[in-house]
């Protein structure tokens, strides 16, 4: 069975809040993030390491969708980076561990 619902209506609206809800996407820091691969198993990955990284890879650029400034100098990292950097310390154990 379909129900068409009025948009506008009460009902209508309750149904959008709950299907169109946005999320806020998780952040980081940059250490955050040096830090939690240091928990996972790569203690010698470093800040510098990370700056490195972002950088060969011009992780900054907003098209590419890593990251968020929040305000001017202040640079998140989105959960997408995280998998990216993780993924760099697997390639790289040897580097890492």
């Amino acid at each position: 069975m379909i129900t068409f619902v009025k948009a506008g209506s009460e009902e209508g609206d309750a149904i959008s809040r709950i299907l169109l809800k946005e999320t806020e996407k998780r952040k980081y820091k940059p250490k955050q993030i040096v830090d939690l691969m240091n928990q996972e198993g790569y203690p010698k990955f470093k800040q510098h390491h990370h700056a490195e990284l972002w950088q060969a890879l011009k992780a900054k650029d907003a098209k590419i969708g890593y990251g968020v400034y929040l305000k001017e100098g202040d640079w998140w990292w989105y959960e997408n980076w995280l998998e990216r950097v993780r993924a760099h310390c697997q390639e790289n154990k040897e580097r890492y561990v």
